[in-house]
């Protein structure tokens, strides 16, 4: 590498070959600047830090993944989330109580949502009940405070609502409990009433 010492604006000297003296050697003052240039003439980069591909990386065999119990697909296991919950294999209303859940869930009402029997919650707003074209069955479209949720309101091309991106959430009405559920405060509000 070629190393310049500046004072202000103008170079001091050229650190060039000095192989084994001391940076003291060359009578560094308070702010001098040393500049590193990596492009000398016989400068060869040994790694290509830009290209990944050229980056040794380990991947960890699948099995020896499943086995672990400090990973994201352990906690998923744990608290019923995504394919491993019991929201896919919820059983479906019968005709009767579609009437009582439709009086129970109103279009525009703050609800709460149950994600997994371990209690975990999520708030929101309800912005669209009825059946879908992406799975049989009655279905609760949630507009969530937070970007919890996996779509937009639409699945497969379909708007059933409409809200901003990951904020959005098709649930099980069983799972959907309406209420006076105040919105969620993201920090920067809390911030602001300090």
């Amino acid at each position: 590498m070629a190393i310049s010492l500046y004072r202000g604006d103008s170079q001091i000297s050229s650190l060039d070959g000095a192989d084994g003296k001391m940076l003291g050697y060359f009578g560094i003052q308070d702010y001098d600047v040393l500049q590193v240039d990596g492009n000398k003439a016989n400068f060869q980069r040994i790694v290509d830090f830009d290209d990944l591909n050229k980056v040794e990386k380990y991947e960890m065999p699948e099995d020896e993944y499943e086995k672990r119990k400090d990973t994201v697909l352990d906690f998923k296991k744990q608290h019923h989330i995504g394919r491993f919950g019991d929201l896919k294999h919820a059983p479906l209303p019968s005709e009767e109580s579609i009437q009582d859940i439709q009086k129970k869930i109103i279009l525009n009402s703050r609800c709460q949502v149950k994600i997994s029997d371990s209690g975990l919650l999520r708030r929101g707003s309800v912005r669209f009940l009825g059946n879908t074209e992406f799975a049989s069955g009655l279905w609760v479209g949630i507009e969530y405070d937070e970007p919890l949720g996996k779509n937009n309101g639409s699945i497969d091309g379909v708007f059933y609502f409409k809200c901003p991106e990951n904020y959005g959430s098709f649930v099980r009405p069983q799972f959907v409990e309406c209420g006076d559920f105040p919105e969620e405060l993201e920090i920067s509000d809390l911030d602001e009433e300090l």
